[in-house]
C-alpha cells in the first residue's frame, strides 16, 4: 500500500512539473534544462577500440613508488560489476552515475593502439552545451572532436587538440580564433601534465565572443548535432618506445583511459518548449532513466514539430520564427470569419499589411472570398446590417443594366454599382457632371462635354446635360466658348481666359494680337509678344539722343562792339562729328602711319604761356601754291589745301582753337574712374560774353516739335542769356513753317541745363543751322568771369507732337515723374521705370523700330549695347556712344583700346598729343614721342647739352653724358683714353697705337693687362697676365700650362691638388697641364688620387701606406717588396675568402685559421647539430648542441652515446668517476676510473673506501674478506632457490647456524666502514624491490632527461643572448672622422713602431699554439688509455725521447751536464736563456714583448679618451649654446605668430566697433545691446590680476629685442586708446538708464592704469638695453660656432624657420577660431540684452501697474524683488563697461608685441640668409681646385 501511495505522488509530480514549466511559456520564450546527453544511451555509444574486449589483456601503469603493483589485468568480455568483474572497461563505464566509487571503473583503449574514436549517436537534433572528458591517462598528444548533423552522413570538425598543432594538424590556425567560427587547434589540453585526472573541454561556443544573435545561421551550426564522435590520433609517450637497448615493451604503459565523458545539452526546441517528451519509437525507459534528456519537444506558442519548427494548423497568421523576448506575433491563428477552417502563410500579404496579418484562408463559403474570407463574392455585397461572421451577410446586387458593366457587377463592400466610365450614381442611372446624352449603346455611357473650361462659366454642369450646349464667359464665344475676341488672347495658353493684348504703342504696329500666343505686330528690329524690347544688336534712343557738342560747331562772330573780332584760326586736326544721317555712329577709320597727307614743319620758338599765332613771312609763297596754315600739337603746320577745306572756308565756317587767347576755346576734360561724368562728348567750349556757336542739325528722325536744351557749367555766380536762330537749309516743309526769328532763355548760374520754353518744328530730310549767341548778364562784381563753358546742344521730341502716340493717362504719367527733366541732365542717371517705357516707346515709333548699336568694330568688345540708350561696350580709354573715340589725352584706337599720351610735362608745350600717332608737342632740343628725351648728341634732359667727346663719338649716354661708339681706339667717359691693348693719348691728339703681347688686343692673344711706353726709347711694354711670362707674354710661367698657339689659348694654373712643387718647371706638362712629378705619394694626371699602396685623401696631402696583414690578404695584391694595394680612398685591404677587416687581419664568421697555408678556412659546422655556423676562429670548434660534439658537431658529445646520424642519447655518467669521453660511445656504458664502479661510475668500488670520489685502494687484507663473503653469499642464495616454495620452508638448525655465521662474517667486514656496507645493503634491498615488481622487458625512465632537455634550451638561449650582447658590445660611439685625424696622425708613428712588436708576438702566437695542440694531443691519448693498455703506454713512453723534448722545450738537448747546458734542461732547475730558441723562452719573450705592447695601447687608448673627451665637450658645449639660441629664437617666433594675429583680429574688431559708434544715428538701446556683448567677455577684474598679467608682459618683453622703434607705435596707440575712452564717455552719456557714476570712475582708473603701463614699459626698454649688449657680446661667439658647425646648419634652420612659419599658420588659424567663438559669444550677448530689455518693459508695466491698482502685500513683496534685480543687473552693466576699458588695454598691449615680434623674426631671416650665403660662398670655393 505505501508503495502504490508512493507511486502515485511520483505521477503526480511528473504531471504538474511539465505544466508548471509550460505557464513559464506563456508570451516568453521557453526553453529545456540542460542535462547529460550520455544517460540513458549506452546502446548509442560506442568506440572504436576496447582493452579485454574479446580476450583478457595485460596493460601496465607508470609509478616510482617501492611496493607498487606496476601492471595488472584487462578483461571486457562481460559488463563492469564492482564485486565479480571489477577489471572490465567498456565504453558505456564513462557514462556519469555519480556513485561513491566512480573513479573504481572507466573505459580503455588496448595497448599502443593510437586511432582510437568514440562515438555518441542520438535520436533526434539536440542543442549541444559543452562537452568534457575526464582521463585517466596521460591525455592523447593529439586529438579532434566532430558532430553530424544528419545522423552521421557528413562530419565536420569542432576543435583539434594537440601538443604540436604544427607537426600533427597542418595547416590549421593555432589561434586565437578572429570569428566564433574559426577552427582552430588547442594546445592546452594535450600536456604531460597532469598524468591521470587531465581533462579536456569543448565549449561549443566561446564565450569571448559576443553573441547578438543566438538564431543565426553560424551559431545554430555550432550548437545543434545528432551525432557527436571523439577521435584520439596520437598517445602520448614519454620517448622510452624510440629506445632499443632495453628489453622490456613500453607499448603496455600507453593507452586511452577515461574515468567519464559529459556531453552537455538539450533537447533543441527553437525557443518553443520547455519540456521534452521520448522520441516517437525510443525506449520508453523515462523512469529507469532519471536525468535522461529526451529529443521530442512539448511545443508551446502553437507550434509542431519534433523541434518546434512549424506552425500548428490554421495558426499561419503570423509567420514562424524562433522563440524570442515576445512571442506573440508567432503563429497566431487565422481569422476566416467562421467561413473556413484552413489557411496558409503568404510572406507578400504579410509584407504588405506591414507585418499584421500573412494567413490567407482556404475554400471560403457562402460567397465569400479574400484573405480572411472577409469579402463577398462577385454580384454580392455585404449587407450593412449584418456581421461579416453571420453566413447570410452577403446579398445580390441592384444595378442599371444600361449603366452599369459586367452585367450589373457592384462594389462587394457597399453594394456600389460598377458604372460605365461616364456614368455616375448609386445605381449607374445618370451622366456625370460635364457629360451629356446617357445611351445604352454607348459604351461610355455619356459623352463629353466639349466646352473650353476657361472660356466656361464654371457654375454647375459647363453643358447642357441633354444637348450639350456650353455657356461662355466674358471676352470668349464659339460653340464651344475656344475662341477670344479681337483685341484678346490666351484662352487655353493660360490660367486666365482671355486677357488684353497689351502691345506696345510704339514697338508694335497695331493694338490687335495673335489670339494663339498673344504675339503682337513689331516694328523692324523689335521683339518681344509686345514688342517693347529691342532685338539683339540694337536698341531705343533716349530723349536726348540728339546731341551736338560744342566742340564740333562753328564759332559765330562777335556782336558785342567793346569785343574784337578773334584772330582768323584755321581748322586744327579735325575731331569726329556727328553723321548727318542714321545710323549715328560712323565706321572706324584705318589707321594710318602718317596723320596728314603732306606736311612741312616749321619749328617756332618757344611760346609763352598766352602766345600770340603769328604767321611766318612765307606765308603768301605757301597759299598761293594751295598750303593753308593750321596749329597742330603746339606747331605751325602747313598742309596741302583740300577741296572741302576750301569750300567750308568759302561757305565762311572755321574751327574753334584749343589755344587761349580767342572768345572760343576748345577745354578738353579727362576723365576718371572716381569721377562722376556729368558732361558729354570731349569736354567744354570755352565762351567769351557776346561769342556765339553755330550747331549743324542734319539728323533729324521724323517731322515734331522739339525743346531746345544747352547744357554747360558756368565759372561765375552770374546768369547768362542765349540768344537762338535757327536757319532751315533746303525746302520748306509745309508741316513745319520756317521761323527765323531769334528766340532768347537764360542760363542760371545755379543750374547745368537751360530749355527753350517754346518748341520748335523740325522737319525729317531738311538741315538747319542752329546759331546761338551767349550774353552775360550785368553782374556788380567787377571781377566776375566773362566765359562760360558750353557743352553740348540738344533737341528732345515733345510727346504731346507725337500724332496718335499714346493716351492723356500716358501723357499725365509723364508729366507726374518728370520725364523730360530727368532726361535733360547728363550723367546718365536712371530713369523711373515708367520714364523708360514711355520713352521706349516713343524712340521706336519715331524711329519706327530700334535703332542699330552700330558699335566700333576696334573701340567696342562686342557689337551689342544697352538696350535703353545704346551705349556699346568700351575698351580702355575710349569714349562715345559707339566707342569710336579716344579719350582726351589718349592716342591710337586700336585693338586694346586708347594709349595715354603721357607727355612730359617738363619735355612737351602741352598734354595733348596726336591722336593717331600719339606724338606730343615738344620743346627746342627735345624729341620722342613722349617729348622725354634729348635730340642724339646732346644729354642732361630736359636741360639738353652737347656731347664732350674729343672729337672721337658722335653721341653720348642721354643721362650721364658718357661717350658712346668712341672711334679710333679709345676709350673713357669722354674718349680721354686709348683702349686696352693700344698706347696713346686722344686728349692731347696723339693717337692710340696697338700693343703687340704677342698680338694685338681682340686677336685672342693679347695676354697682358695693358701696355705701356718706356719713359726712355718710348717703345711699347707689355704688362703680363698671372701665368705668362716674356718680353711679350708669349709663353707659361712654371706651375701654370697652355697651348698659346691656338685661338683662345691662354696660360692656367696646373690642377694638381697643391702636390707638385710650383717652383718645378718640369712639375706639369707646359701644353696639357697633366701632372708629372706628382709629391706626397699621390699620382694621376691631377695628383688626385694616393699611389698604388697607400690610401688616404690626396687633396689633402694625407696618403698613408697600406698595412694589409699579408696572411689574409689577396697575394695577387700583395708584391714582394712592396706594400699591399688596398682601396686608395678607405685604406681596405682586398682580402682573401673568408677574411675580414680594414687589414684582413681576422677571419670572418664561419670561417678559423688565420695562419693557414691558404687563409681563412671553413669552419663547415655540422647545420643539424650545431647551434650556427660560427665556429672558434682559432681552434675552429663549433658551438654544439648539448648532446653532440666533435670539432664540427658531427660526433656524439661527452657523456652521450648513440649514432650522432641518428639521435646521441645521454649516458647520465658522472663525471668525477669516469675517464674521458666519460660513456663508450656506442653501447652508453659508463667508462669508469679505477676504484670506481656502478652503472652511473658515482661510487667507490669493493675494496676501496666510500671517499668519491677519490676511492682509494683499502688494505690488502680486505680483498680476501670480501673474496669468502661473496663465495657465502653465492652459497646461501643457491640455498634459497633450492628451496621448494616459500610458504613450507622450515628454519633448520644447521641453515641457521650458516646464516648466523655469514652475518657474523659480514659484520667482520663491515668494521671498518659499518656505515657504508649498510647503504650498500639498503641498494640492494630495493634493487631487489625493483627486481620482483618491475618487468623484466621494461625501460628504465630516468626523468633527469627531460631536466637536462630543459637546462639544454636555457643554455641554448643563454648563448644567444651572449651572442647579441657581444655584437652589440662591439658597437661603440661613433667619432667624426675629421675630428680625430689630427689624433690619428699621432697614433701612426706609434703604430709603426708597434708593427715589429706585433709581429713577434704572432710568432710567439704560433709556438704557442703549437705547444697547446702538443698538449691537447698529449692529454687526449692519455684520456684514451686504458688499463689493460699500459704495455703500450708503456711502450710509448720509453720511445720518447728527453733530450728531443727538452731541446723543444727549452732550446737544447737536455744530456748535457747543468753546468755546461746555457739552456738548462727538466733536471736543471732553470730553462730557457738569452739565445735560446725553444718553446717556453719564446714564449716567455712574447709574453713580455706582449705586456709592453698592452701597456703603450693602454696608455694610447687612454689619450684617445681624453681626446674624445674634448672633443664631447666642445661638441656639446656648441649643441648647447646653439639650443639656446634655436630655444630664443622659437620663442620669438611662438610669441610674435600668437600676438600678430591677435592684433589682426583686435583691430578689426576696434575697426568695427568704432564705426558702429560713430554712427550717429545709432539709438541708445543699440549702444546698450552693444555694450552687453562687449561686458559678456570674461577679463580680470582685480588690480591684482590686471598687475600680475602686466608682470607676465614685462618678463615676455625681457627676452625680447628692439624696442625703440616701437614706442612711437605705442604712443600712438595709446592715443587711440583714449580716443576710445572719450567715445566710451559719450556712450554712457547716451545712456539714461544706466548709472554712470562707477562707470567714470573706472574709465579714470583706467587713464591711471594706462599712465602705469607706459612707466612699466619704459623700465622694459632699460632692461632691453642690457640684454642687448649681451647679444652683441654673444653674436661673435655664436658667428665663430656656426663657422665650425657642419654645412647642414643652413638647411636646418631654413627648416626650423619654415617649421616655425607653419606654426604662425595653425596660430593663425586657432586665431580665426577664436574669433568665431568670439563672435558667438557677441550673439548671446546681443540676445542677453534682448532679454534685458524685455525685463525693463515688463517692469515698467508693473510699476504702473503699482501705481493704478491697490494689490496685495505679496504682489507689492514681488514687486520689490524685481526692484532689487533691476537694479542688480544694472550694477553688473556697470561692471562690464569696466572691463571694456581693460579689453582696449590688453588689445593695445597685443598690438605692441605683435610688432615687436614680427620685427625679430625679420632680424631672424635675415641673418638666416647670410648666413645661407656665406656657406654657399665657401662650398663654391672648396669645390675650385685651389682655395
Amino acid at each position: 500500500m505505501l508503495l502504490r501511495l508512493e507511486l502515485s505522488a511520483l505521477l503526480l509530480l511528473l504531471i504538474a512539473a511539465p505544466v508548471r514549466l509550460q505557464d513559464e511559456c506563456v508570451g516568453n520564450s521557453c526553453y529545456p534544462n540542460l542535462g547529460d546527453l550520455m544517460v540513458g544511451r549506452a546502446a548509442q555509444l560506442a568506440a572504436s577500440s576496447t582493452c579485454g574486449l574479446y580476450r583478457p589483456q595485460n596493460y601496465c601503469i607508470l609509478g616510482y613508488l617501492e611496493n607498487e603493483r606496476k601492471c595488472f589485468t584487462c578483461d571486457s568480455r562481460s559488463p563492469y560489476n564492482d564485486y565479480h568483474n571489477p577489471s572490465s572497461h567498456r565504453i558505456e563505464n564513462i557514462i556519469t552515475t555519480f556513485q561513491p566509487e566512480r573513479k573504481m571503473k572507466w573505459w580503455q583503449s588496448e595497448n599502443g593502439v593510437h586511432e582510437v574514436s568514440i562515438q555518441l549517436d542520438l535520436e533526434a537534433m539536440f542543442q549541444f552545451s559543452h562537452l568534457i572528458l575526464t582521463f585517466k591517462s596521460f591525455r592523447p598528444a593529439s586529438m579532434l572532436v566532430e558532430r553530424s548533423k544528419d545522423f552521421g552522413r557528413t562530419w565536420k570538425v569542432f576543435r583539434y587538440f594537440a601538443e604540436d598543432c604544427a607537426n600533427s594538424f597542418p595547416g590549421i590556425s593555432e589561434g586565437p580564433a578572429h570569428s566564433i567560427d574559426d577552427l582552430v587547434c588547442d594546445s592546452r589540453y594535450s600536456g604531460a601534465e597532469p598524468s591521470t585526472e587531465g581533462e579536456v573541454v569543448l565549449k561549443a561556443l566561446d564565450p569571448s565572443f559576443d553573441i547578438h544573435d543566438p538564431y543565426d545561421s553560424t551559431i545554430q551550426g555550432l550548437i545543434t548535432l545528432t551525432n557527436l564522435r571523439v577521435n584520439f590520433t596520437r598517445l602520448l609517450t614519454l620517448g622510452d618506445t624510440l629506445l632499443t637497448r632495453r628489453k622490456r615493451n613500453p607499448q603496455d604503459k600507453y593507452y586511452y583511459a577515461l574515468y567519464e565523458m559529459v556531453v552537455r545539452g538539450s533537447c533543441f526546441c527553437n525557443g518553443h518548449a520547455s519540456q521534452c517528451i521520448p522520441v516517437d519509437g525510443a525506449r520508453g525507459d523515462t523512469f529507469t532513466e532519471p536525468g535522461m534528456v529526451h529529443g521530442r519537444c512539448v511545443c508551446q506558442h502553437n507550434t509542431a514539430g519534433y523541434n518546434c519548427e512549424r506552425c500548428q494548423d490554421f495558426y499561419h497568421d503570423a509567420p514562424w520564427r524562433p522563440g524570442g523576448k515576445a512571442d506573440s506575433d508567432v503563429c497566431k491563428r487565422c481569422n476566416c470569419h467562421s467561413h473556413s477552417e484552413k489557411c496558409h502563410f503568404e510572406l507578400a500579404r504579410y509584407l504588405a499589411t506591414g507585418g499584421v496579418s500573412g494567413g490567407v484562408c482556404d475554400d471560403c463559403r457562402n460567397n465569400r472570398i479574400g484573405p480572411q474570407c472577409e469579402l463577398c463574392g462577385p454580384f454580392y455585397y455585404q449587407d450593412p446590417q449584418r456581421s461579416v461572421d453571420d453566413p447570410y451577410a452577403c446579398i445580390p446586387c441592384d444595378c442599371d443594366l444600361d449603366g452599369s458593366v459586367d452585367r450589373g457587377l457592384c462594389d462587394p463592400v457597399n453594394g456600389q454599382c460598377v458604372c460605365k466610365q461616364n456614368i455616375e450614381g448609386e445605381r449607374c442611372d445618370r451622366c456625370k457632371v460635364g457629360f451629356y446624352g446617357f445611351s445604352r449603346d454607348d459604351p461610355s455611357g455619356c459623352q463629353l462635354c466639349r466646352c473650353n473650361f476657361l472660356g466656361t462659366i464654371q457654375v454647375g454642369n459647363p453643358c447642357d446635360p441633354t444637348t450639350g450646349r456650353c455657356i461662355c464667359e466674358h471676352f470668349a464665344y464659339g460653340s464651344q466658348c475656344d475662341q477670344c475676341l479681337p483685341g484678346y488672347w490666351g484662352l487655353g495658353n493660360t490660367v486666365y481666359g482671355c486677357i488684353p493684348c497689351d502691345c506696345d504703342i510704339g514697338g508694335a504696329l497695331k493694338t490687335e494680337c495673335s489670339s494663339v500666343d498673344g504675339q503682337c505686330k513689331c516694328r523692324p528690329n523689335m521683339v518681344g509678344q509686345k514688342c517693347n524690347d529691342p532685338a539683339p544688336g540694337y536698341f531705343l534712343a533716349p530723349l536726348d539722343f540728339y546731341i551736338y557738342e560744342a566742340e564740333n560747331a562753328a564759332p559765330l562772330a562777335v556782336i558785342s562792339p567793346f569785343i574784337g573780332p578773334p584772330p582768323f584760326v584755321y581748322p586744327t586736326e579735325g575731331i569726329p562729328e556727328r553723321p548727318t544721317k542714321l545710323p549715328l555712329c560712323p565706321p572706324a577709320p584705318k589707321p594710318s602711319s602718317v596723320p596728314y597727307r603732306e606736311h612741312i614743319t616749321v619749328q617756332p620758338s618757344p611760346a609763352p604761356h598766352n602766345p600770340q599765332v603769328t604767321l611766318p613771312m612765307c606765308e603768301h609763297y605757301f597759299r598761293q601754291r594751295g598750303y593753308d596754315f593750321k596749329i597742330s600739337n603746339g606747331r605751325l603746320v602747313v598742309v596741302k589745301r583740300e577741296k572741302r577745306q576750301t569750300r567750308r572756308r568759302r561757305q565762311g565756317q572755321r574751327t574753334i582753337p584749343f589755344e587761349p587767347g580767342s572768345p572760343l576755346q576748345i577745354l578738353l576734360r579727362q576723365r576718371a574712374n572716381d569721377q562722376s561724368i556729368t558732361w558729354t562728348g570731349l569736354g567744354f567750349v570755352r565762351v567769351q560774353d557776346g561769342a556765339g556757336l553755330r550747331f549743324t542739325v542734319s539728323n533729324i528722325p521724323a517731322t515734331l516739335d522739339y525743346y531746345v536744351v544747352v547744357r554747360y557749367e558756368p565759372e561765375s555766380t552770374d546768369d547768362w542769356t542765349a540768344i537762338v536762330s535757327i536757319l532751315s537749309i533746303g525746302s520748306e516743309d509745309e508741316r513745319c513753317p520756317n521761323d527765323q526769328s531769334n528766340k532768347m532763355f537764360t542760363l542760371p548760374a545755379s543750374g547745368r541745363t537751360a530749355t527753350l520754353d517754346l518748341p520748335v518744328c523740325l522737319s525729317d530730310g531738311n538741315q538747319y543751322h542752329v546759331d546761338i549767341t551767349f550774353r552775360k548778364q550785368p553782374s556788380e562784381d567787377p571781377h566776375s568771369s566773362s566765359f562760360i563753358l558750353i557743352d553740348s546742344l540738344g533737341l528732345i521730341p515733345k510727346v504731346e507732337s507725337v500724332p496718335n502716340f499714346c493716351s492723356q493717362s500716358y501723357l499725365s504719367q509723364f508729366q507726374q515723374y518728370r520725364c523730360i527733366e530727368l532726361a535733360v541732365q547728363a550723367g546718365g542717371q536712371t530713369l523711373p521705370e515708367v520714364c523708360e517705357m514711355l520713352i521706349g516707346s516713343m524712340s521706336a515709333f519715331i524711329h519706327n523700330g530700334a535703332v542699330s548699336c552700330n558699335c566700333h568694330h576696334v573701340g567696342a568688345y562686342g557689337s551689342s549695347c544697352s538696350k535703353f540708350g545704346g551705349q556699346c561696350q568700351c575698351k580702355p580709354n575710349v569714349i562715345g556712344r559707339c566707342c569710336d573715340s579716344c579719350a582726351p589725352l589718349t592716342y591710337g584706337l586700336g585693338p586694346n583700346g586708347c594709349s595715354p599720351c603721357d607727355c612730359d610735362r617738363s619735355g612737351s608745350t602741352t598734354e595733348l598729343c596726336d591722336q593717331t600717332t600719339g606724338q606730343c608737342s615738344c620743346r627746342d632740343g627735345i624729341t620722342g614721342l613722349q617729348c622725354n628725351r634729348c635730340y642724339p648728341g646732346y644729354y642732361g634732359f630736359p636741360l639738353c647739352r652737347r656731347c664732350q667727346c674729343n672729337r672721337l663719338a658722335d653721341i653720348c649716354d642721354p643721362i650721364t653724358g658718357d661717350c658712346l661708339d668712341c672711334r679710333e681706339h679709345s676709350a673713357g667717359r669722354n674718349c680721354e683714353r686709348c683702349e686696352e691693348g693700344y698706347v696713346g693719348d686722344p686728349v692731347s691728339g696723339q693717337p692710340c697705337e696697338p700693343c703687340l703681347c704677342p698680338d694685338l688686343n681682340g686677336s685672342g692673344r693679347f695676354f697682358a693687362f695693358s701696355c705701356n711706353k718706356d719713359p726712355r726709347s718710348g717703345a711699347p711694354y707689355c704688362e703680363c697676365l698671372p701665368g705668362h711670362t716674356g718680353p711679350q707674354c708669349d709663353s707659361c710661367s712654371p706651375g701654370f700650362y697652355g697651348d698659346l698657339r691656338l685661338p683662345g689659348g691662354r696660360c692656367k694654373e696646373c690642377c694638381c691638388n697643391n702636390n707638385i712643387d710650383p717652383r718645378d718647371g718640369d712639375a706639369c706638362d707646359p701644353v696639357t697641364g697633366e701632372c708629372l712629378r706628382c709629391l706626397h705619394n699621390t699620382e694621376g694626371p691631377r695628383c688626385q688620387s694616393c699611389k698604388r699602396g697607400y690610401y688616404g685623401n690626396a687633396l689633402a696631402q694625407d696618403c698613408k701606406e697600406c698595412s694589409c696583414d699579408r696572411r689574409g690578404t689577396d697575394d695577387s695584391k700583395c708584391p714582394a717588396g712592396s706594400p699591399c694595394f688596398c682601396d686608395q680612398d678607405t685604406g681596405q685591404c682586398p682580402c682573401r675568402p673568408g677574411v675580414q677587416g680594414a687589414l684582413c687581419n681576422e677571419c670572418d664568421d664561419g670561417y678559423w685559421n688565420m695562419d693557414g697555408d691558404y687563409g681563412c678556412q671553413p669552419c663547415n659546422c655540422n647545420r643539424e647539430h650545431a647551434l650556427n655556423y660560427i665556429c672558434d676562429k682559432i681552434t675552429g670548434q663549433c658551438l654544439c648542441q648539448p648532446e653532440y660534439g666533435g670539432r664540427i658537431c658531427d660526433e656524439c658529445g661527452p657523456n652521450h652515446f648513440g649514432n650522432p646520424d641518428l639521435q646521441c642519447m645521454f649516458c647520465d655518467c658522472n663525471l668525477e668517476g669516469t675517464v674521458h669521453p666519460a660513456c663508450d660511445a656506442y653501447t652508453g656504458e659508463c667508462l669508469c676510473k679505477p676504484g670506481v664502479t656502478g652503472p652511473f661510475c658515482d661510487e667507490c668500488a669493493p675494496g676501496h673506501n666510500n671517499n668519491f670520489p677519490a676511492c682509494e685502494p683499502c688494505h690488502a687484507c680486505n680483498h680476501l674478506w670480501e673474496k669468502i663473503i661473496s663465495d657465502l653469499s653465492l652459497d646461501a642464495e643457491r640455498i634459497e632457490t633450492m628451496m621448494p616454495c616459500p610458504e613450507d620452508f622450515r628454519s633448520r638448525p644447521e641453515l641457521q647456524h650458516l646464516q648466523n655465521l655469514l652475518e657474523k662474517l659480514q659484520n667482520v667486514l663491515n668494521m671498518g666502514a659499518q656505515d657504508e656496507l649498510k647503504k650498500l645493503e639498503e641498494l640492494l634491498a630495493r634493487i631487489r624491490n625493483e627486481t620482483e615488481i618491475i618487468d623484466p622487458n621494461i625501460i628504465i625512465i630516468d626523468p633527469t632527461l627531460l631536466l637536462n632537455t630543459d637546462i639544454d634550451y636555457i643554455r641554448l638561449e643563454f648563448n644567444k643572448l651572449l651572442k647579441n650582447l657581444r655584437e652589440k658590445a662591439k658597437e661603440g660611439p661613433v667619432t667624426d672622422i675629421k675630428a680625430v685625424n689630427d689624433i690619428f696622425n699621432k697614433i701612426k708613428k706609434f703604430y709603426d713602431e708597434f708593427t715589429d712588436s706585433e709581429k713577434k708576438v704572432e710568432a710567439a702566437k704560433k709556438v704557442q699554439e703549437a705547444s697547446r695542440k702538443t698538449r691537447e694531443k698529449v692529454t687526449l691519448e692519455l684520456a684514451k688509455c686504458q688499463i689493460g693498455e699500459m704495455d703500450k703506454l708503456e711502450r710509448k713512453v720509453k720511445a720518447l725521447s728527453a733530450a728531443n723534448i727538452n731541446e723543444e722545450v727549452c732550446g737544447a738537448p737536455g744530456d748535457a751536464e747543468c753546468e755546461k747546458a746555457k739552456c738548462g734542461g727538466a733536471l736543471c732547475g732553470k730553462c730557457g736563456g738569452p739565445d735560446c730558441t725553444g718553446s717556453l723562452p719564446i714564449s716567455l719573450n712574447a709574453s713580455k714583448l706582449a705586456e709592453m705592447t698592452e701597456k703603450n695601447i693602454t696608455a694610447l687608448r687612454s689619450q684617445l679618451k681624453e681626446a674624445d673627451a674634448q672633443l664631447r665637450n666642445a661638441s656639446e658645449m656648441t649643441s648647447y649654446v646653439k639650443d639656446q639660441a634655436e630655444n630664443m629664437m622659437d620663442k620669438i617666433n611662438r610669441t610674435k605668430t600668437k600676438y600678430e594675429q591677435e592684433k589682426t583680429d583686435t583691430k578689426a574688431l576696434i575697426e568695427k566697433v568704432k564705426t558702429y559708434l560713430q554712427d550717429e544715428l545709432v539709438k541708445p538701446e543699440d549702444i546698450e545691446k552693444l555694450a552687453n556683448a562687449v561686458l559678456s567677455i570674461q577679463l580680470p577684474k582685480s588690480p591684482d590680476e590686471i598687475k600680475d598679467m602686466i608682470e607676465d608682459i614685462k618678463k615676455i618683453l625681457a627676452n625680447i629685442t628692439e624696442f625703440n622703434d616701437d614706442l612711437e607705435y605705442l604712443e600712438k596707440q595709446a592715443k587711440i586708446a583714449g580716443n576710445m575712452k572719450e567715445r566710451a564717455k559719450e556712450i554712457l552719456n547716451r545712456t539714461e538708464l544706466i548709472n554712470v557714476k562707477e562707470i567714470e570712475k573706472a574709465l579714470n582708473d583706467t587713464a591711471k592704469l594706462h599712465d602705469k603701463i607706459f612707466n612699466d614699459l619704459d623700465e622694459a626698454e632699460q632692461n632691453n638695453d642690457v640684454i642687448r649688449e649681451k647679444v652683441n657680446e654673444t653674436e661673435p661667439k655664436l658667428k665663430n660656432i656656426e663657422d665650425h658647425l657642419n654645412l647642414t646648419r643652413a638647411k636646418t634652420l631654413l627648416d626650423e624657420i619654415e617649421a616655425l612659419k607653419n606654426k604662425t599658420e595653425m596660430n593663425r588659424a586657432q586665431g580665426k577660431e577664436a574669433k568665431d567663438t568670439a563672435d558667438a559669444a557677441l550673439n548671446s550677448a546681443n540676445d542677453t540684452g534682448k532679454d534685458l530689455e524685455e525685463l525693463k518693459e515688463q517692469f515698467e508695466k508693473l510699476k504702473l501697474n503699482s501705481t493704478n491698482q491697490n494689490v496685495s502685500s505679496e504682489a507689492n513683496e514681488r514687486l520689490k524683488n524685481i526692484t532689487m534685480e533691476a537694479e542688480n543687473l544694472a550694477k553688473h552693466v556697470e561692471d562690464k563697461m569696466k572691463e571694456i576699458e581693460d579689453l582696449e588695454e590688453k588689445i593695445l598691449l597685443s598690438n605692441e608685441r605683435k610688432d615687436e615680434m614680427r620685427k625679430e623674426l625679420e632680424a631672424l631671416q635675415k641673418e638666416a640668409d647670410d648666413l645661407k650665403k656665406f656657406i654657399v660662398d665657401k662650398v663654391q670655393r672648396y669645390n675650385l681646385c685651389s682655395p
